[in-house]
Order: C-alpha cells, then structure tokens, then sequence
C-alpha cells in the first residue's frame, strides 16, 4: 500500500500477513484527516467503532459503523475521522481478485456493504485476526474466499432511463416506516400506483421486493446499533422492527451466519 502524503496522525496498528492477505486493525483518534494518498492493491475496511468520511474525485461517501467498504487497487482518497474510528482492514494480493473473477462479478469499482454476509464474514474474519492461534491462517484462508464470494454478488446495474418519481417516493416511504408492517397496497396507494406495478418496478430498479428491502433496512440497522453501542438485544430487535428477540436472531443470523451476540463480540474482542 503506497501514499502520496503523510497523514496527520499514527495510527495504532496490529497487523498479520495470511496467504496474500494483509490484515490489520487501524484506531484513528478523533479529528484525524488523511489527505489525498493513494493505495495500490485492493482492500476492505471493515468499520468495527466509529465512522468517517471519504472523498475520491469530489464525491463524498459517508462510512457507518458495521459497514464494509470495498476499495480497488490504485485507489486515491482523502478521508475524515471527525468522531475517531477503529477499522479492520484486509489488503488484497491481485491473484486472489482473479480467483474470485473467475466465478462471479469482478471487484473493480468501490462498493459500500451496510449489512448481509459481507458484513458477518468481515466480522468472522475479524474474530479469527485477533484469535492468532495456530488454526486461524487455515481459517482466515477458507473464510476470505467466501468473503470475497458474497462481496462479488453484486445486483446489475438499473437501467439508464430515469427511474419514476413515484418509486423514490416509495423507497422513502419504506426508509421512513421499515419498522411497521406495511403491506404493497398500502405502500401502492400511498404513492399512486397499482400493487402489481409497483412489485414490477421495485424489482427492476433495486434487484428485490419491497419486503425484501425491508428487511435489508432492518438487518441494517440492528448491525450498526450492535457494533455501536451496548443497548440490550431486544431493545434493538425491537426498534429495527422485529417482532421479539427470537425473530431478530434466526434472521441476523441467516444473514449473516453469526448470532447477535456473536457479531458484538466480534466487533469488541476482549
């Protein structure tokens, strides 16, 4: 990994080298910024505390607790930690992106994961990082190749033509209510469409159901709380919009492949 300039503090770092993986935990105190530097092979940031912002060619992407971040090799960046921030980070030897391009979509634009099992698999892979016991390269190995399997299943592309007004009304309807149980014809009838147009459309633009988006918003949510604060496991099952702490779980986990309580330990090892 290369830099153009310093940045404007030294992070505390603890890092291994696995099979062509570079792994390692980054804790950048508050206010640290990092000015435009480059990167050369690709990498994950997996956002375990904290959050922080980037800016690459005048866009500006903003990086939540229990995100992943996909970077692509010769990648420049400026970022902001206004709050501090603890990253895991895994640094990618090319050979292993054209292992996974050989099966699935190639990893060659930056992609932001907010949940699902990019985000269960980083944490996995942060757990057996701080492990370090003498099963944990085998099991970093295994468990990098399925990362990078889920991280490649990205949905196609929408269609060039500009999406209907009524659909982002109803993406902002499903972001404002993802906790209650709406049904297609509330949601149809709220922004004028037929029930069976609106599934049709949904689909099209955002490669699932409205259901299906919403429980994306709930997993979502319930990560970031789980990797953020210390708030009781039905407190948070209940605010994303699940209907008991059972319900939270066998999904999460589903998702995932990890329970709750084993994705929170992940992201705050003793």
């Amino acid at each position: 990994m290369k830099r153009s300039s310093q940045r404007s503090h030294e992070p505390t770092v603890k890092h291994r080298e696995v099979a062509g993986l570079i792994l390692c935990e980054e804790h950048i105190p508050p206010g640290a910024f990092a000015h435009l530097h480059w990167h050369e092979r690709p990498w994950f940031s997996f956002v375990l505390d904290g959050s922080y912002t980037e800016t690459r060619d005048g866009v500006t992407r903003e990086c939540p607790p229990a995100a992943v971040l996909f970077h692509p090799g010769d990648y420049s960046h400026s970022c902001w930690q206004q709050s501090g921030v603890r990253l895991f980070n895994i640094e990618v030897a090319p050979r292993w992106l054209e292992i996974a391009g050989e099966y699935s979509v190639v990893l060659d634009e930056p992609v932001l994961y907010r949940g699902g099992p990019p985000v269960g698999l980083a944490a996995r892979l942060h757990h057996e990082f701080c492990e370090a016991d003498g099963a944990s390269a085998l099991a970093i190995e295994g468990l990098a190749l399925q990362f990078l399997a889920e991280a490649s299943r990205r949905p196609p592309p929408a269609p060039e033509r500009r999406r209907p007004q009524w659909l982002k009304q109803a993406e902002d309807l499903l972001a404002d209510r993802f906790t209650e149980n709406l049904t297609s014809e509330e949601i149809a009838a709220t922004v004028g469409v037929h029930p069976v147009h609106l599934a049709r459309v949904f689909r099209q633009y955002y490669s699932c159901s409205p259901g299906d988006y919403v429980r994306r918003l709930r997993l979502e949510t319930a990560t970031r709380e789980l990797c953020a604060s210390d708030t009781p496991l039905i407190e948070i099952a209940l605010g994303a919009g699940y209907c008991d702490q059972s319900h939270f779980s066998k999904a999460f986990k589903h998702r995932t492949g990890m329970s709750p309580a084993r994705f929170r330990q992940s992201c705050h090892p003793r």
